[in-house]
């Protein structure tokens, strides 16, 4: 059985639908399962796992029935057995597994739910299908800065429509966010507060399908020098633009890079470990005066 479960770990985040069959005869029950594969890259073909299990009594049938055909409205399905396996326990109990693929399927990328048909030997039966959400664009993390403008994006098949949420809320339309019903979720006049985690739905009446993407806002910042001659140092300013205090929870996200060329690669930069404080709503850091005729600085905030 490990076949079998190295198989089936490789769907577990896809579809699973069950059907239970009482069949005749002395078989104790049959259950046929399907696992649908991902989908091609516009969502439209899919492959489809049919697993079927069988428990009898272990002096009596032991084989299942072979599956003849697999039928996808008037369109015959190609389909292949992957593996099969038979167990008895002590109870004599014996459990026939078969686990066939069929497909490809082409299936319009609107479409939600759908079903095949499966032809035995001595019946037939409908075994239904639900099509997740296939993500073919998902938005991704994205910086900007305050007063800005910002949008992320999302393409998905087999859904309804979608719904943006911030920080697991549904957004509304408001002048502020455009598009919150969109593929396109656009944030005019971003603010500190629209900072966080953004997430698309892609709706779907049986298995929405989510994916999320942090948005990080900033204040531009300036920097300046002040040299202190007397104590044969200087001092780097760390301000921001609009003059408003530099907040205290934003000097760990600093990361303070000097080199003393330009002309030197992005490797040659140095990230200066010394610390400072905030001062008249400044940030200040003291460095002693190296004796480079020049320096150059670069501050990250993260």
């Amino acid at each position: 059985m490990k076949l079998l479960g190295e198989k089936f770990n490789r769907f577990l985040r896809f579809l699973l639908i069950a059907l239970t069959l009482h069949l005749a005869s002395s078989q104790a029950y049959s259950q046929i399962t399907a696992i649908s594969s991902p989908q091609a890259p516009d969502g439209s073909a899919i492959a489809v796992f049919i697993l079927v299990q069988t428990e009898t009594n272990a002096d009596e049938i032991t084989n299942l029935p072979p599956l003849l055909s697999v039928t996808h409205g008037s369109n015959s399905v190609p389909f292949e057995q992957l593996y099969s396996s038979y167990t008895e326990n002590l109870a004599g109990i014996a459990t026939n597994f078969v686990l066939y693929q069929a497909g490809p399927i082409t299936v319009a990328t609107e479409v939600l739910t759908d079903s095949i048909t499966l032809i035995w030997t001595n019946f037939s039966t409908n075994l239904s299908l639900v099509y997740q959400p296939f993500f073919s664009l998902v938005p991704t993390n994205e910086p900007a800065f305050v007063g800005t403008t910002a949008a992320l994006s999302a393409m998905a098949t087999h859904t309804t429509g979608f719904q943006w949420q911030h920080a697991g809320t549904n957004l509304l339309a408001d002048g502020h966010f455009f598009g919150v019903t969109d593929s396109i979720l656009t944030i005019s006049n971003l603010q500190i507060a629209d900072a966080g985690l953004y997430t698309v739905i892609a709706n779907h009446p049986l298995n929405p399908g989510t994916e999320s993407a942090t948005l990080s806002v900033y204040k531009p910042i300036e920097l300046g020098l002040l040299e202190n001659s007397a104590a044969n140092s200087f001092t780097l300013t760390i301000a921001n633009q609009d003059g408003s205090p530099f907040e205290s929870d934003r000097v760990t996200n600093l990361q303070i890079f000097s080199i003393t060329s330009l002309s030197a690669d992005d490797s040659s930069w140095n990230e200066e470990t010394n610390t400072g404080g905030i001062s008249n709503g400044i940030f200040q850091i003291t460095f002693p005066d190296d004796g480079s005729p020049e320096k150059f600085w670069r501050v990250l905030e993260q």
